[in-house]
């Protein structure tokens, strides 16, 4: 399976809007399988930006919180223009969207709209 940044910025947003007490799962996402839910939000745990309940033995997977640095990510990417934009110069400059890229091209975003 691939990491699918869509379903990942999706599931950092989700996390962020439900109340501290409840969990996300992958009802909370529109058109989403559980088993892609549970792929990428193993990433997501595993790259340290949410704190996840991952069961795999009953195939069960939530999220219960992000982290500082799940915070600090979905930051530069919650604005639709700016993800989109992201988006679309990862693929004028056939850049492969991973973390570094995505906050590099972001980075560049934010001081292009100062210069």
């Amino acid at each position: 399976m691939q990491r699918d940044w869509d379903l990942i910025r999706q599931i950092l947003l989700a996390t962020e809007a439900t109340e501290t007490n409840l969990k996300v799962g992958f009802e909370a996402i529109d058109d989403c399988t559980e088993e892609a839910f549970r792929y990428n939000t193993a990433l997501l745990s595993e790259a340290g930006l949410v704190h996840a309940m991952i069961l795999p033995r009953i195939q069960t997977t939530v999220v219960d919180s992000l982290t500082w640095k799940g915070h600090e990510f979905l930051d530069g990417i919650r604005n639709e223009m700016t993800w989109a934009n992201i988006k679309i110069v990862a693929n004028e400059k056939s850049i492969a969207l991973s973390f570094a890229s995505i906050k590099a091209i972001e980075q560049h975003l934010f001081n292009a709209k100062f210069d």
